[in-house]
Parts: structure tokens; sequence; C-alpha cells
């Protein structure tokens, strides 16, 4: 007992010794781990923002492609019409959306007949290095992707014209992507540039250029970033700099980056202050409580310790194949059984007891320990199977990553060929896991379609997928929480009712989960809602009706 209280007066003043060191470099770690987040949260919203302003960008060009006096002076090059047309529509999107930055009809000749941003400047011939314009000209197809112009980089969408069948030309849109993310900026506090390859000086007319490595920094005006690169004030303390969003053209070749520049030193300035308060507290109550501390600590070990044996009691039963799968039933306006969703379970014996865990209790050691995906495997044979030859359809709950592991969708692809209609599946994704992973999804979700399986947002409230996301992943239905309806207050009749008639529009079910009572379920069948699901109806249970 002696040495241990040794060893633990040694260890206080040894931490005492180094307190001022580990907090600063906690400071540090800090401020990276905030500047890891914001260059996360940049690549998030870069990816969805650049898919909305394609879609932006179409819409814009096939509602002025549309007018046929348009397309009869672009014909016969009536440079004029063209203005008396297009100047009034250009103005009006770009000050609606203030990304926009240039509008561009040429010739099939690849002559510049019309710039609506710069009226002025036209009957130049395209430069050979505009390779987005000359694929459009060439293959007479719309492209879109970032592209080297003669004053900056912009994310730009080009269409073939055509005027009674016959190829006349091509126009294309383009956006500045940096006021593309202006919101973003302004609550990340962050500057924001563009740099492009060295090989595109050529293009390029604009003085505001400066080299920074192999890249070619073009500064539109910042300060800031313009000091860092020209070492103005390589001193600095804190300012870190970001280029690993890649700008890719409609080939997905690299020809560019955003830069992100971030102030973590002035940004984190009160919080240092706040950081050496709370340090004197902590020495302070750790001079007071360091043995309670230790004793808690050594009580934590000990049930790291109990839950490690657990989690080994675990893998245990998954080798018995102990998986589970429940089954709750999900019901029409008129209470008829249609689907059954099947949620996972671990069933094992202990003292001659049968006891059963809900994912909440294993599902995150059993991914820290790398046998989920032998569980998933487990759940998606014993419950496809049990649905192979009945005739309600089946739900399976899907994270991203299972989505995206091919282990997994292996056995969910196999298992498919069991049934005979395989519109009978269904695989919900939560509305949150989706935004976050938006691009991969849609790619796998298009997959899943193609093999006939359904899609089902699930935990759906309009939050993180806006309508046009919505639109991308064009699921089979949308599954909203029973209790947020049913409070009436918590969703506005307007934002629900606006998503109730959305869905019918696009041929998207509705759906509901926990419904508790008759009250609730008459309730939201007014709201027009077609599938119900909750305790009202039946608990999950392990076996099936036969049918």
């Amino acid at each position: 007992m002696i040495k241990k209280t040794v060893a633990i007066t040694i260890l206080f003043f040894t931490i005492l010794s180094f307190a001022s060191y580990l907090f600063d470099r906690e400071f540090e770690n800090l401020k990276e781990e905030e500047l890891i987040q914001k260059v996360a949260k940049v690549h998030r919203v870069f990816d969805q923002r650049v898919e909305q302003k394609r879609q932006d960008l179409n819409y814009y060009l096939q509602e002025i492609l549309q007018n046929k006096e348009l397309l009869d002076a672009l014909k016969y090059e009536q440079r004029e019409k063209i203005d008396t047309i297009v100047s009034p529509y250009y103005n009006v999107i770009s000050r609606v959306d203030a990304s926009i930055k240039l509008l561009t009809f040429r010739t099939k000749e690849g002559i510049t007949l019309y710039r609506a941003h710069e009226k002025e400047f036209y009957g130049d011939s395209l430069d050979k290095k505009r390779t987005i314009i000359l694929d459009t000209d060439k293959q007479q197809r719309s492209f879109s992707g970032f592209e080297v112009g003669k004053l900056f980089i912009s994310y730009r969408v080009t269409r073939p014209i055509f005027c009674k069948n016959e190829y006349i030309g091509n126009v294309e849109i383009g956006a500045d992507p940096t006021l593309m993310l202006k919101d973003l900026s302004a609550v990340l506090d962050a500057d924001i540039g563009v740099a492009a390859q060295n090989r595109f000086l050529e293009v390029m007319n604009g003085p505001n250029t400066l080299y920074i490595g192999d890249k070619l920094f073009m500064l539109q005006g910042n300060r800031n970033l313009e000091n860092y690169f020209s070492k103005k004030s390589q001193s600095k303390n804190g300012y870190r700099v970001d280029a690993s969003v890649d700008l890719k053209n409609h080939k997905l070749e690299l020809i560019g980056y955003l830069i992100f520049g971030f102030d973590i030193h002035r940004q984190f300035a009160q919080y240092k202050k706040e950081q050496e308060k709370i340090f004197w507290f902590f020495a302070f109550v750790l001079g007071i409580f360091f043995a309670l501390f230790t004793f808690m600590l050594y009580e934590r070990n000990a049930q790291l310790q109990k839950d490690d044996k657990d989690f080994l009691d675990l893998t245990k039963v998954l080798n018995e194949k102990s998986v589970t799968p429940y089954f709750q039933l999900i019901v029409d306006a008129d209470a008829n059984v249609v689907k059954y969703e099947a949620l996972m379970r671990i069933v094992y014996q202990e003292g001659g007891e049968t006891k059963v865990l809900l994912p909440d209790v294993f599902l995150k050691e059993a991914i820290k320990e790398e046998v989920y995906i032998s569980l998933f495997q487990e759940m998606i044979q014993k419950s496809m199977y049990r649905f192979k030859d009945r005739e309600e359809m089946i739900s399976l709950n899907f994270l991203p990553s299972d989505l995206f592991n091919i282990y997994i969708m292996q056995e969910f692809v196999q298992n498919i060929k069991m049934f005979d209609t395989p519109q009978r599946v269904v695989v919900e994704i939560s509305e949150v896991e989706c935004a976050k992973n938006f691009s991969k999804v849609l790619q796998v979700a298009k997959k899943l379609k193609g093999l006939g399986v359904g899609i089902c947002i699930d935990n759906f409230d309009g939050t993180s997928l806006n309508y046009s996301t919505l639109l991308a992943i064009n699921p089979h239905s949308i599954k909203i929480n029973g209790t947020l309806l049913a409070t009436r207050g918590a969703v506005g009749y307007e934002q629900l009712y606006s998503m109730l008639q959305f869905a019918k529009e696009n041929n998207i079910k509705v759906a509901t989960d926990f419904v508790a009572d008759k009250e609730m379920f008459e309730l939201l069948k007014t709201y027009g809602i077609e599938e119900f699901q909750g305790y009202y109806f039946g608990e999950p249970k392990k076996f099936l009706e036969e049918k």
C-alpha cells in the first residue's frame, strides 16, 4: 500500500509539472480537429452544392432555349434580337442566383455570337483548350464540369442548340464556385479562393494571378490568401490553408482546387483564455480529489475489463448462430398487413435463461470488433429466407457503410434471387445518414432499383434532404415519425402538407411508425398516410403467422 501511495504522489506531481505543456498540446490538437471538421463539412456541402447547381443551370438553359424566336435569332446570327431576348432573362437569374457569372452563345464554327455577361465582346474564336465546348460541339450533347475561362474558373453546363433539327451552335452557363459556398464561408469564418493548374495559364487573360507551387492561384480579390501565398504574412500565427477540394472537368480530369484559409488563432483566442482558467481550476480540484479520481479510474478499468469479457461472450454467441430476426408488421389504412420490418436481435442462453439483446447494446461493439459484417450477413440470410415464399413485403435497415461493403451487398444480392418478385424487398436508409453520404448512396440506390428493390428513406422530416436530392434518389417510400406528426406543434401544418403533397405528386408512398393507439391511427389517416407501424398493431416478434 505504501508503494502505491508513493507512486500516486509521484504521479500527482508529475501531472502538475507537465500540466501546462499538456494543456497547450490539447489546445493545438483542438485547433487541428476543428480544422479537420471544417474541411470535412466543406467536402460534404460542396458535393451537394455542385449537384444542386448542375440541376439549376440545366433548368435555366432549358427555359431560355424553349424560346423559338431566340432559336431563329441564333440561327441567323441576329445579335440585337438575341440581346433583346436573353439580356432580361440573364439579369433576372443572375440577381436570383449571385453565383452565375456567364452565359455565352457560340456558332457551330466556334465563334462567340453573344455574351450576356460581356455584351461588348463577341466574334472571337474558341480556345482549343476549352474542352467542354469542343466536346459539346463535336458530340452535340450536354456536359457539365469545372472549366478554366479567360478570367476565372467556373462550374459550367453546356447544351447543343438545334433549330428545326439542324445543329446551329451551343450555349454555356457558368457559376463562380466561391460564391456557391459564400454562406458556408461566413459560417466557417473562412477565406475562399480558386487555384488552377499551371497548364491553363495560356487560357487566362486576367491580371489577378499568383503562382503557388504547381498551381496558378487566382485571387479574385481575397487579400488574406494573397498575403499568405506571397509570404507577406508567412509569420502570421495560426493561419491554415487547405486545398483538398478537387475541381474536375466534365471528363473528371483534375483542373484545379478550391482554396480555404482559416485564421485558427483568431477564432480560438477567447477559448485560450478560458482554457487557462480551466487549467488552474483543474489543478486545484486535482489536488483535493486525486485519491477519489484514482479510485474511480480503477473502477473504470475494472468495468472495461468486464465489458471486454461480455463482448467475448457476444463473439461466442455469434459463433453459435444466435442472430435472430424479429419482425414488426406494417399495415395499410384498412389495418391489413402489407409488410414486415426485419429487426436484428441477439438471442442466447445464460444460466438456463433466454436473453435477448437489442442493437443499442451490441451494435457499437460489434462494429468496433469487426464482427458486425458477419452479424448482418446472417441477418440478411435468415430474414429474407423467411419471406421468399410469403406474399408480404419485407424491409431491412441498412447503414450507409452496409451499402458500400462488398461482402454485405454480395450477400444481399444473392438472397434477392430467392424472390420471384424483388419488388417485395425494401431497403431502409435514414435521411440523416443518407445526406452525409449522398453521392455514394445515390449510386448504390440506382443499382438497387435496377435490381427491382424498393428504397425507403427512414426518419424523414425534410431537414437533411431537400426535394431535389430526394427526387434524385427517387425512393419507393418515405417514413415519417408518427409521434412527430401526431403532436402537431412539432411540425407545422404547411410543412407537413407540403411533404405529403410532394410525395403524392411524385408517386412516393408515405409511411409512419410509432403509432401507439387507435386515436393516433385515426388522426394519421386523415393526413393521407398510406402505411402504418407501431405497437398499436403489434410488437416485434420472432415468429410469423403462417400463410
